[in-house]
């Protein structure tokens, strides 16, 4: 009786460990799904305002089929217009290089109204206050250097920026810039279209994703910062992970653009998971 009773309780428990595995399989299946779904929907939210920027910098690099004496005029319009007619950016702007649209900036030195920065280049920048469009004109010369233009120039790729706080009506908020390279008909990259979004774009549609009763999904940027939470206090953090002894794995597979599934203590939730 007692071997009987040995061999029923060992059986059991294999039949238990098996069925803990098939659940496990089971379950990182699930989650590695609804993982790629909420990225294909975090990616397909991003694909509207980088079409809207493609298709103003393909516009944009056919200045020349514009007369001389209104190309500032044509493009100011159509830059201030893609603002209004499209609630979920917070700007949209252009910088481009120095001589670029009349082959001499010189005679727009100065003049704000037309777009132009102190030395004249086209430099426009419209932003949203409240439901009003309005636009301003930084020095181009101090921005050459930033990543958001350099590398698209490097490179001739479009670029995404990390999440970065910028001030907004008094109040830091987090902002991602999108931003395009335009080229002239020949290839000569002569600057960059860029459309500036909140991260409640995304927060609106990513930030109740939930995994069974007590799990749930953020959306993280390449450098850790959350930028979509089921807590929105914890947006603009940086994701627990980045300080975890597991974190230099989590940063490779990111930057890899692999699918990896990781089974660690939380460091946010501080459970097994």
């Amino acid at each position: 009786g007692s071997i009987m009773s040995v061999i029923m309780i060992a059986s059991g428990a294999v039949i238990l460990a098996n069925m803990s595995r098939e659940s496990e399989k089971q379950t990182i299946a699930y989650m590695e799904a609804i993982s790629g779904e909420y990225a294909n929907l975090a990616k397909t939210i991003l694909e509207q305002p980088l079409n809207v920027a493609r298709a103003t910098a393909l516009m944009l690099g056919n200045y020349e089929s514009f007369p001389l004496e209104i190309r500032r005029k044509v493009f100011l319009t159509f830059l201030g217009n893609l603002l209004a007619e499209n609630p979920g950016f917070y700007a949209v702007w252009a910088q481009l290089e120095p001589d670029a649209l009349e082959s001499n900036d010189a005679p727009w030195r100065g003049k704000t109204e037309t777009g132009a920065d102190s030395q004249g280049i086209f430099n426009p920048y419209f932003y949203r206050d409240g439901s009003t469009v309005r636009f301003e004109v930084p020095e181009a010369s101090g921005e050459y250097g930033e990543d958001f233009y350099r590398i698209p120039k490097e490179t001739g790729k479009e670029f995404v920026t990390e999440p970065y706080l910028y001030e907004v009506d008094g109040t830091e908020v987090l902002m991602l810039s999108l931003v395009v390279p335009a080229a002239s008909p020949d290839g000569t990259f002569i600057g960059v279209i860029g459309i500036d979004i909140l991260p409640s774009l995304l927060q609106d549609s990513l930030g109740g994703l939930a995994l069974y009763a007590t799990g749930f999904g953020r959306l993280v940027s390449t450098e850790g910062i959350i930028v979509t939470h089921p807590d929105p206090g914890k947006i603009g953090d940086t994701a627990p992970e980045w300080e975890s002894e597991s974190g230099h794995t989590v940063r490779e597979v990111i930057e890899s653009g692999t699918r990896a599934s990781i089974r660690e203590i939380s460091p946010e939730t501080g459970e097994y998971s």
